[in-house]
This record gives structure tokens, sequence and C-alpha cells, in this order.
């Protein structure tokens, strides 16, 4: 429920269908949903169970695939515990950034995304840029949705030796990212 939550928070993109129907929303009803919801959930005003109750609509969970579970190293500030979630962009949906944790919404092939970051264009904390890059190891959704059902998810949590302006993290080679160490750029090592 977290997962889908959010993504309509961040993204205005909602996986859920009205109760006991079999497509998942279309843009009109949820462009009506985003005005009158997404902010008072990212304030904390109203919860995901208050939506659904009160505009009648389930869930599809089923749409979730699990891709990857990490967990902070031990040498950061903030720890989070993170499970990372795969679904298909549902037909007619328009994504929409929310303006604060989400600040500009594009599409990008994975390669180009992690070209970007590299470039910097844009910025990729470590985790996503492992996830991302996992990613681009399939060569479409379907593909990607498919390696991500196969899978065992294996916990990810890096055990970091300090280099030179960073970290060396090494991580689990079974976990599916091709690599077992990278790293890590730390401001002022």
């Amino acid at each position: 429920m977290a997962a889908v939550r959010e993504t309509f928070e961040e993204c205005g993109v909602l996986l859920a269908r009205g109760r006991g129907e079999a497509a998942l929303l279309g843009p009109e009803r949820l462009r009506q949903l985003g005005a009158h919801w997404r902010q008072p959930l990212d304030r904390g005003e109203a919860g995901m169970a208050e939506l659904l109750e009160s505009e009648d609509l389930e869930l599809a969970i089923e749409a979730l695939v699990p891709f990857a579970h990490w967990i902070t190293p031990p040498f950061m500030p903030k720890r989070f515990d993170t499970w990372f979630f795969l679904a298909a962009a549902p037909p007619q949906q328009i994504a929409m950034h929310d303006g604060r944790e989400m600040v500009d919404s594009l599409w990008l092939r994975p390669a180009d995304a992690l070209a970007q970051a590299a470039a910097g264009r844009h910025s990729l904390v470590p985790v996503t840029q492992m996830n991302v890059a996992k990613l681009g190891f399939s060569g479409s959704v379907a593909e990607a949705l498919a390696a991500a059902r196969a899978a065992t998810i294996v916990t990810v949590e890096p055990q970091c030796t300090p280099q030179a302006g960073g970290m060396l993290l090494r991580i689990p080679p079974e976990a599916g990212y091709r690599v077992d160490e990278f790293f890590m750029r730390i401001p002022g090592r």
C-alpha cells in the first residue's frame, strides 16, 4: 500500500480501479482524484484507506512486482530499509511530479538516465543508480517485469570501507547487479 501511495503522491500515477472493475483508472478520474487527494495525503491530513473508502476504489496490488530490497549503510546519518517495486505504467495515466519530492518528470531509457547522471545533468543517489542499471539489463517493460518475477530478492546492506574522497561499498553478488562493489563520493572526504 505504501508503494502505491508514494507513487500517487509523488508522480500522480495510481495503481487502482473502481471497486469490482477490471480496468485501472483512466485519466479523467485520476485528474479528479489528484486534485482532491494528492496534497492531503502528502501532508498527512488524509490516509490511503480514507481515499479508497471515500472514492470506492481498490488497489491494484497485483501490478507491483518486487524488484530490490536495500538497507542504508551504517555510516549514513539517516537509515532506511526500503523495498523497490516495478509496475507497468497504467495506460492513459500521465505521470506528473509533485514539485516537492519529485521536481521533474521525464521518461528515459535506463542507459540514457545513467549517461545523463554521469554527465552531471541529473543527480542519482547510489541506490537509484544501481537499480536503474539493473533495470537496464532488460530490453523492455515486459522483460523487466518477467525478470523481476523470476528473481529471488537478496537484501542489500552495503559493507563500507573508507577511501579517499568517499566509501567503497560492497554488495552481495547474488543480488543481481552484475557488480559486487562500487564507489560512493562523499563531499568533504
